[in-house]
């Protein structure tokens, strides 16, 4: 049974433990693009148990520069549907629920529930909105990650702990932000963001303490910065803030 983990079980303060610790998790990853591609295949190689993945799209042939949980044959097919495939393939221990929709305020309630962890790969700031109020609701931690060009950012919103995503983001709209298909994505950028995300997301689940929960990494590989700074709650927030109590 632990065969296939004993590379991660030696780690200091890992151990059977920690394992067992992922596989009791259930992990919510919304939107399986270039993020949410390596996202899920590092969480279900580690073992995480239950892993809820959730996107309307279906995969395009411009997305496999970056997108690395698909091929040529998965062209035309939802990415939920064969992200499930290929994570099942890579880990049969993994149960693995694929959502084909959107998120809106209608499906929410569903992407959610009974999750212990939410991690970002999505593009657009109207769903990144919608999670980040589901998640206060709930009390689920969302890891947010966002990557573009060279450089990313990633940040862990705690509920009852942290800022909010609107706390940071108040009055941003997707009209503001540079679209991929624009600028472009360097996949390396890509690759350095998700695993951050990643290691963010395990240190909660085990216990370890996030080092961005209340705080953001903002990551340029062009330039090989890497720079994390506080981030503060804001309690005039129309999401958590006092008013919202």
């Amino acid at each position: 049974m632990y065969e296939r983990y004993l590379r991660q079980i030696v780690l200091k303060d890992f151990g059977f433990e920690g394992q067992e610790k992922l596989r009791r998790a259930s992990v919510c990853i919304v939107g399986l693009g270039g993020l949410g591609s390596i996202v899920s295949l590092y969480l279900a190689g580690m073992g995480v148990g239950r892993l809820r993945i959730v996107d309307k799209d279906v995969v395009e042939e411009v997305n496999l520069h970056r997108q690395i949980l698909y091929d040529m044959d998965d062209l035309g097919e939802f990415k939920s549907y064969a992200a499930r495939d290929r994570i099942s393939r890579l880990n049969p221990e993994v149960d693995v629920e694929a959502l084909a929709c959107q998120i809106d305020e209608d499906s929410i309630e569903e992407v959610i529930s009974g999750m212990d962890v939410v991690l970002d790969g999505l593009d657009n700031f109207r769903a990144r909105r919608i999670v980040n109020k589901a998640c206060l609701k709930h009390g689920i931690p969302y890891v947010y990650a966002s990557v573009i060009e060279t450089y990313g950012s990633v940040s862990v919103f705690k509920p009852g702990e942290t800022a909010c995503f609107e706390c940071v983001f108040k009055g941003v709209s997707d009209d503001d932000i540079p679209r991929c298909e624009k600028v472009g994505v360097l996949p390396a950028a890509v690759g350095v963001v998700a695993s951050i995300e990643v290691a963010e997301a395990i240190k909660l689940i085990l216990g370890w303490g996030s080092n961005l929960i209340g705080r953001m990494a903002f990551i340029d590989v062009y330039s090989l910065t890497f720079h994390v700074f506080d981030i503060s709650k804001n309690p005039e927030c129309p999401v958590c803030g006092k008013s919202m109590m």
